[in-house]
């Protein structure tokens, strides 16, 4: 039987490292310390389904909403962020942090499932790296980029490391928008923010201008300000389901675009952009490159929110 989830705050991120022996409380309603609680009467309203949205299994933030579904081979985690560790199906507050990016360095030690002949193994793990999360009031999206990794004794058996691919977005999560508001919204409507990435070169930043058409219910943007990359068009494409990147508690109900993204300097492939928010207030989202490009299928993060 699974043990029971427990909710940790992620407080401690941004503060000095807590002891083991006196751990941080569990959020209770609307905490104080949390930015977003005074910033509006809708997310005031909506507070605990933000909370719940943003309540990641520690497990998720390093391998992706697959994990945790207990059929993808992972036996055991730990996950250590400045100092506190959690168990692989501990959660995670992301509320307690500010907005905007922030960057923590992680260490997640664990065992998996190896599936050998003739016998199968558990096999150990290892994976120290950075770990990136852009946090809007009603959505964040979590990236890793991995500088150390142990499989089964080996460093780096399978080439992770060191490529401009190395940094993935794991999740895509928050409060999502309904498909009853998105059919009843009209006019056009323009978010702005921020994208990020690591090439390998150190963090990267650019501007995110992203329009949906509420009455054709399209969209299409653009993101600047990446030097790797150069400008990065986002092609129109169509409402429909989410961005696959979302965990398994909220997929089925978020809505989103998928559209093909081009590059001026890499090869791009696509781009997946969620809706949240309770009247649609935030976008958020990743691009993709190519697989059969030399940089391989590099990511690039990113979230905007809708400007008056």
């Amino acid at each position: 039987m699974l043990r029971k989830l427990t909710y940790v705050s992620l407080l401690i991120l941004s503060m000095t490292a807590c002891s083991s022996n006196n751990p941080e409380p569990p959020l209770q309603g609307e905490a104080s310390h949390t930015k977003n609680a005074s910033k509006s009467l809708d997310y005031r309203r909506n507070y605990k389904e933000v909370l719940a949205s943003k309540s990641v299994l520690a497990i998720q933030t390093v391998k992706g909403p697959q994990a945790g579904n207990w059929s993808s081979g992972e036996k055991e985690m730990t996950l250590t962020i400045n100092g506190h560790t959690y168990n692989m199906t501990d959660r995670i507050d992301i509320t307690a942090l500010p907005d905007g990016l922030l960057e923590r360095k992680y260490d997640a030690k664990g065992k998996e499932l190896l599936v050998a002949y003739p016998d199968n193994k558990i096999v150990e793990t290892r994976e120290k790296g950075t770990m990136y999360l852009y946090q809007q009031p009603y959505s964040v999206v979590i990236a890793t980029l991995p500088t150390e990794y142990q499989y089964d004794g080996k460093s780096d058996p399978k080439g992770r490391l060191g490529k401009e691919n190395t940094f993935q977005v794991k999740l895509v999560s928050g409060l999502p928008t309904s498909d009853d508001v998105i059919k009843s919204l009209n006019g056009k409507a323009t978010y702005q923010g921020k994208a990020f990435a690591n090439f390998g070169k150190g963090v990267e930043t650019g501007e995110l201008t992203y329009a949906i058409d509420f009455d054709s219910k399209k969209g299409s943007g653009s993101i600047t300000g990446i030097d790797s990359t150069g400008k990065i068009t986002l092609k129109e494409g169509s409402i429909g389901s989410a961005s696959p990147f979302n965990p398994l508690s909220t997929a089925g109900r978020v809505k989103g675009i998928s559209s093909s993204a081009e590059t001026e300097k890499m090869k791009a492939y696509y781009y997946y952009v969620s809706i949240f928010g309770p009247k649609a207030e935030e976008v958020a989202g990743y691009v993709t490159g190519s697989r059969n490009s030399k940089e391989g299928e590099w990511h690039v993060g990113f979230g905007g929110e809708k400007q008056p």
